[in-house]
C-alpha cells in the first residue's frame, strides 16, 4: 500500500513539474517579440522627445515607447537619447550592409506601427538572426554613448578617467601595435617607447553601463527567451570593449618622439558589425528547456539541502539588494550535450531559422525573388544560394561611362619621345629646304649641312641629341633647280 501511495505522489509531482515547465515555455513562446525601445527609429530626430518645461515631463509619444526605467534614464539626462537614436540608426544601416548578399538581408520596416517589429516579425523566433539583431543594437547604443562622452554630446559624462585606464585596460602596454599620429599622418608603430595616457579617451565604461541599464531594462521574466536576449546583449557590449583602439601622438622637435601620449577611441562600428557577423556564423544553439526559472536548478537544490531555514530567510532579505545580479544569474546549456557551454563571446539561439527563399507574411519575410546575384560566386551572394535552386535570369545592361580623359601638361616619357621625334623631323625638313634655297642662289655645288636628329635610346625611355654630318650631293638631273627669275640652271 505504501509503495502505491509513493508511486502516486511521485507521478503527481512529475506531472505538476511538467505542467509548470510547459506553462513557462508556452508563456515564453507567446511573449516572444522585439524590444519596444527600437521605436525611437520611427521618428526623424531625438528633438521630438524633448522635455516639457517646466514640469520636466517626457513627451507622451516617447513615454509610450519606453519602459519606466528607460524613461527615468532619459529624464535624468535628456542628451542620452541622442545616443539611443544614433545607435539604432547605425544598427539598421550595418545590419543591412553585413547581410546584403545572404538570403536574409535584414529588412527593416521604419513605417511599421510598432517599434517592436522594426526588423520584422522574425524577432518573434529565438533564431540566430534574432540573436544578431539584439547583440548589434546593444553594441550600437554602447558605442554611441562612449563616443558621445568624448565629443561632449552627453551632459552627465566626461572623458574616461585616466586613473582607471591602466586598471581597466592592462593589455595596452608599451610595444603593442597601436595607431600613432605624428604631424597629422596616421601610421602603425611597433617601436617600444615610453608613453603615458593623455587626451580625451572615449568613456567606454559609461557606454557599457548605460547600454546595460537602458537596453536590458526591456527584458522581463526568467524564461529562456529573456535569458537568450540578455546573453546576446552582453556579447555585443563585450565586442565593443575588446575592440577599443589605442591612438597615440608624438611630441618633439622636428618630428621626434620625445614624448608620447595615448588615448582610447572607439573602433569603427563597421568593424564591430563585422565581428558580430563572424559570431553569427559560429553561433551556438542552446536547449530551450534549460535554465527555466532563471537559475541553475541543480545549484538551487544543493543549496536548499545543505542550508538551513535561517540561511534561506537571510538570503531572501539580501535578494533585494542583489536584484541586478540575480537578473543575470542563469546558465545556458548547449543543445548538443557533447559541446561545451557557451561563453559571453558566443551568440546563442534555441530555434532553427525559417526558410528565407519564399515570401512569408506571418514573419514578414520578403523572399529572395527579384534580388541580384552573382552567377560566378559559389558561396555567399551567388545565384545558387540566393535563388534556392529556382534558376535565374541574366540581363545584359549597357552603361555609358565617361572615359576620364584629362590633359596632362608636360613631362611623361611617352610624350617626350613623341615630341622629340616630331621635332627631329621638323629640323630635318627645315635643313632640306635650306639646302634647296642655297642651291637656287649659289648653284648646284656641294654643300655641307649639319642636321640635328633626335633618336630614342634603347630601353631607357629617354632621348639623346646626336649630331650627324651629312654631305648631300645634288646632280643637275636630280630635280629641276630654279633661280630667282624662274630659269633653269643648265
Amino acid at each position: 500500500m505504501r509503495w502505491r501511495v509513493g508511486a502516486i505522489l511521485t507521478t503527481t509531482i512529475c506531472v505538476l513539474n511538467f505542467i509548470a515547465h510547459w506553462s513557462l515555455f508556452v508563456h515564453a513562446k507567446e511573449k516572444r517579440q522585439g524590444s519596444k525601445w527600437w521605436g525611437v527609429a520611427l521618428f526623424s530626430t531625438a528633438v521630438n522627445f524633448s522635455l516639457n518645461e517646466p514640469d520636466k515631463s517626457l513627451n507622451p509619444r516617447l513615454a509610450d515607447i519606453l519602459r519606466r526605467k528607460q524613461v527615468d534614464l532619459v529624464v535624468e539626462s535628456p542628451s542620452r537619447l541622442f545616443a539611443v537614436v544614433d545607435g539604432i540608426e547605425n544598427a539598421m544601416r550595418e545590419c543591412k550592409l553585413q547581410h546584403k548578399d545572404r538570403p536574409w538581408d535584414c529588412p527593416t520596416y521604419p513605417n511599421s506601427t510598432s517599434g517592436r517589429y522594426l526588423f520584422g516579425k522574425i524577432v518573434n523566433l529565438g533564431c540566430r538572426e534574432t540573436a544578431f539583431i539584439y547583440a548589434l543594437t546593444s553594441a550600437s547604443v554602447m558605442w554611441s554613448a562612449a563616443r558621445g562622452c568624448a565629443m561632449g554630446a552627453i551632459d552627465d559624462c566626461d572623458c574616461y578617467p585616466e586613473k582607471s585606464l591602466e586598471a581597466d585596460f592592462p593589455y595596452f602596454t608599451a610595444g603593442q601595435t597601436d595607431f600613432s599620429i605624428s604631424r597629422g599622418v596616421q601610421r602603425r608603430s611597433n617601436e617600444e617607447m615610453p608613453w603615458s595616457w593623455g587626451g580625451c579617451s572615449a568613456n567606454v565604461r559609461y557606454g557599457e553601463k548605460f547600454s546595460r541599464r537602458f537596453v536590458d531594462a526591456d527584458e522581463r521574466g526568467k524564461d529562456i527567451r529573456t535569458n537568450m536576449n540578455l546573453h546576446n546583449n552582453r556579447v555585443g557590449r563585450e565586442v565593443v570593449r575588446e575592440m577599443m583602439v589605442r591612438e597615440c601622438k608624438c611630441h618633439g622637435v622636428s618630428g621626434s618622439c620625445a614624448v608620447k601620449t595615448c588615448w582610447l577611441r572607439t573602433p569603427s562600428f563597421r568593424n564591430v558589425a563585422q565581428r558580430l557577423k563572424e559570431k553569427f556564423d559560429g553561433s551556438v544553439r542552446i536547449r530551450p528547456d534549460n535554465s527555466i526559472g532563471g537559475r541553475d536548478r541543480q545549484k538551487r537544490r544543493s543549496s536548499r539541502s545543505s542550508r538551513g531555514l535561517r540561511y534561506q530567510r537571510l538570503r531572501r532579505r539580501m535578494s533585494r539588494t542583489r536584484k541586478r545580479r540575480s537578473k543575470y544569474d542563469f546558465q545556458l546549456l548547449p543543445y548538443n550535450r557533447e559541446h561545451k557551454k557557451p561563453s559571453y563571446k558566443d551568440l546563442v539561439y534555441f530555434e532553427s531559422s525559417p526558410s528565407f527563399c519564399r515570401r512569408n507574411r506571418k514573419l514578414t519575410i520578403p523572399g529572395t525573388s527579384g534580388r541580384r546575384c552573382d552567377p560566378h560566386s559559389p558561396g555567399v551572394g551567388g545565384c545558387d544560394l540566393l535563388c534556392c535552386g529556382r534558376g535565374y535570369v541574366q540581363e545584359i545592361i549597357e552603361v555609358a561611362n565617361k572615359c576620364n580623359c584629362t590633359f596632362k601638361w608636360c613631362c611623361e616619357e611617352k610624350e617626350a619621345l613623341l615630341v622629340g621625334g616630331i621635332m627631329g623631323k621638323l629640323v630635318e625638313m627645315m635643313a632640306h629646304q635650306a639646302m634647296i634655297y642655297a642651291a637656287s642662289h649659289y648653284g648646284p655645288t656641294e654643300i655641307e649641312a649639319t642636321v640635328l636628329v633626335e633618336e630614342p635610346l634603347e630601353e631607357s625611355g629617354l632621348t639623346e641629341n646626336i649630331s650627324q654630318t651629312t654631305t648631300p650631293r645634288f646632280p643637275r638631273t636630280a630635280f629641276p633647280i630654279f633661280n630667282r627669275d624662274n630659269r633653269k640652271f643648265r
